[in-house]
């Protein structure tokens, strides 16, 4: 039973990482080919506040 949990807790921390990892390359590429637009509006209203 030992070898069977501990089995299933790497099989849990591969798929964390691996959604993780699956996060983080979403967002690059959400960052390279997306939506610039409201970008600049946080700067501009972050600017304006200071």
């Amino acid at each position: 039973m030992i070898v069977l949990r501990r089995i299933a807790a790497l099989l849990a921390m591969v798929a964390l990482i691996g959604l993780l990892l699956l996060l983080i390359w979403h967002v690059e590429m959400h960052h390279e080919h997306g939506s610039g637009s409201g970008e600049p509006v946080v700067v501009a209203i972050s600017s304006v506040a200071a």
